[in-house]
C-alpha cells in the first residue's frame, strides 16, 4: 500500500514526538504531510520562547508541511492514494485528530 518501507515507518509514527507522516483531509482530496512534534517538558521556555513562557503546563509544538512526493523514494503520493483510496480514507479518519 505504501511506496517504500521508510514512508510506512513514518506513517506508523503519526501522533508521536519527533518526525512523522500524517494523512490529512484536504478541501477536495487526501494529502500527506510531514509533521514534527515536541513536548516542552524539560525545555527552558523562559529562555527559548519568552512569549509563551507564562503559560502553565506542558506545551506541544507542532509543525506540519504538506508533501506531494515521498521524501525517501520520490514517488508521487497522489498516485498511491488513488490506488488505495478506501484504505487511505480509513487512515485519514484515524489521523483526523493529529493532522490538524
Amino acid at each position: 500500500m505504501y511506496c517504500c518501507q521508510s514512508f510506512e515507518n513514518y506513517v506508523l509514527r503519526a501522533g508521536t514526538n519527533g518526525i512523522s507522516i500524517v494523512l490529512c483531509s484536504g478541501p477536495k482530496n487526501l494529502q500527506f504531510a510531514m509533521q514534527y512534534r515536541v513536548v516542552s517538558d524539560g525545555m527552558d521556555l523562559e529562555k527559548e520562547m519568552p512569549v509563551i513562557s507564562s503559560l502553565q503546563g506542558g506545551i506541544t509544538l507542532i509543525a506540519t508541511v504538506r508533501v506531494l512526493f515521498c521524501p525517501f523514494c520520490g514517488t508521487e503520493l497522489s498516485k498511491i492514494i488513488e490506488s488505495y483510496q478506501e484504505q487511505f480514507n480509513e487512515l485519514a479518519l484515524l489521523h483526523r485528530g493529529i493532522s490538524q
